[in-house]
């Protein structure tokens, strides 16, 4: 298959969840000069997906310079570390990890 860049990439992985192995995802975010973007979450089971998408979408469009900025660059203006502190922040209680 042919991959094209996009702002948000997911990769089918498998992923181990308690004594189980299930579908799931690598999670990679921005624009920059990398095929799929950096890696924001190695392994987030496929049920997990709808709500980190949603998560994320919501910390974009509440710290996003302009309504312009697509979110491939909101992505690359911020290092993984910072983009996951603001995705726990955006969640209440600063303890959810997507990793």
């Amino acid at each position: 298959a042919q991959h094209h860049r996009s702002d948000i990439a997911l990769l089918g992985i498998t992923v181990q969840q308690d004594d189980a192995t299930v579908q799931g995802y690598r999670v990679h975010v921005g624009a920059g000069e990398q095929p799929f973007g950096r890696v924001f979450s190695e392994a987030v089971p496929a049920a997990a997906i709808p709500a980190l998408m949603a998560s994320l979408l919501q910390v974009y469009q509440d710290n996003r310079q302009t309504v312009d900025e697509s979110f491939g660059a909101f992505a690359d203006r911020y290092s993984i570390p910072t983009l996951h502190e603001l995705l726990n922040q955006s969640q209440g209680d600063g303890t959810a990890s997507h990793d």
